[in-house]
C-alpha cells in the first residue's frame, strides 16, 4: 500500500513543497508540522487518488484556498469557494485602519463582504455590532458558515451596495472590486477561477469605489467614517472622490509593499 511519504515524494515533483505538504494535511486532517510524524502510515487507494486529483487541479492553476475550502485571514480560518474572493493579506490593512476609530458600542458596515473575512476580524477584535452586507446569496451562505464558526452574531444583509441598508453607522468599510475590466490581470493566476463580480469594476476599475464614496455619506452618522481598499495605482483618483463628497481628515496608508492601499475619511453633517 502507498504510504503518506510515497504521495508526498511524488507530489513535490510537481508542486511547491509547502503546497503538497498543506493538501496532504487537510485530507489526512493532520496539524503542521506533524507530516514527517506519519510519514510511513499508509494511505488508501480513495484517499491516494483524491490527494493527486487535488495536485492536478493545482498544476492547472486552481487556487490551493479553493481546493482546500479554507484560507487564513487575520490569524483565523475561514470557510471558502470559487463564490468568494480570496482573502489577501493586503486587506488585512483595512481591518487595521478600522479598529482605533471603534469600539464595542460602534455600529459598523462591511459593504461587499464575500467570505465575511473583514467583518469577522472586526467583530471579533472589537465586540461590536458588525453588519455584512452582498449582493451575492452564495457568498453571504460562506459568511454565514464562517461568523458561525467562529461564534460570532453578525447581521447578514443581502444587498446590491446601499440598496437594502436602512440605518446609519459609525463607520462603513469595504473592500470592493477595483480591478479595470479589461486588465490583463484577469487572465493570470488566481484571478481567473475568482467571481468576476468580486473583481471588475468597470474601464477605469473605480465603478464600485465612485457609488460607495459618492452614497455613503448618507448611511454615516455625524463623524462617521468610511474606509475603503482600492489598487494602488489609484490612491490619488480615490482621494479626489472622497474630497469631491464631502469627506474630511482624508488620508491614505500603504500596504506591506510600501504602496497605497487603504484610504479613509471621516463625515460630519
Amino acid at each position: 500500500m502507498t504510504t503518506v511519504g510515497d504521495c508526498i515524494a511524488k507530489g513535490e515533483a510537481l508542486l511547491p513543497v509547502n503546497e503538497i505538504r498543506r493538501i496532504a494535511e487537510e485530507l489526512l486532517d493532520l496539524a503542521a508540522g506533524e507530516l514527517a510524524h506519519h510519514a510511513s502510515r499508509d494511505v488508501y487507494p480513495s484517499t491516494e487518488d483524491r490527494f493527486f486529483n487535488l495536485v492536478e487541479r493545482r498544476v492547472a492553476g486552481e487556487p490551493l484556498a479553493y481546493l482546500l475550502n479554507q484560507w487564513s485571514f487575520w490569524n483565523v480560518d475561514l470557510i471558502v469557494s470559487s463564490d468568494v474572493l480570496i482573502p489577501r493579506p493586503e486587506t488585512e490593512h483595512l481591518v487595521e485602519a478600522v479598529l482605533p476609530v471603534v469600539d464595542q458600542d460602534s455600529t459598523i458596515l462591511d459593504l461587499g463582504t464575500g467570505s465575511g473575512a473583514i467583518a469577522i476580524a472586526i467583530a471579533l477584535e472589537t465586540h461590536a455590532m458588525v453588519h455584512a452586507a452582498d449582493i451575492s446569496i452564495d457568498a453571504l451562505a460562506i459568511a454565514k458558515q464562517n461568523a458561525r464558526r467562529h461564534g460570532l452574531d453578525i447581521r447578514l444583509i443581502c444587498s446590491n451596495w446601499f440598496d437594502a441598508i436602512a440605518q446609519k453607522y459609525d463607520v462603513i468599510v469595504s473592500n470592493p472590486p477595483y480591478v479595470e475590466s479589461n486588465s490583463r490581470f484577469l487572465d493570470s493566476g488566481d484571478l481567473r477561477f475568482e467571481p468576476a463580480i468580486a473583481l471588475e469594476s468597470g474601464p477605469d476599475g473605480l465603478d464600485a469605489l465612485r457609488h460607495i464614496i459618492a452614497h455613503a455619506s448618507t448611511y454615516l452618522v455625524d463623524g462617521g467614517h468610511l474606509v475603503v481598499e482600492h489598487g494602488y495605482r489609484q490612491s490619488k483618483s480615490v482621494r479626489e472622490l472622497f474630497r469631491s463628497n464631502g469627506f474630511a481628515l482624508i488620508q491614505t496608508t500603504n500596504d506591506l509593499s510600501d504602496k497605497p492601499r487603504v484610504t479613509q475619511g471621516s463625515w460630519f453633517d
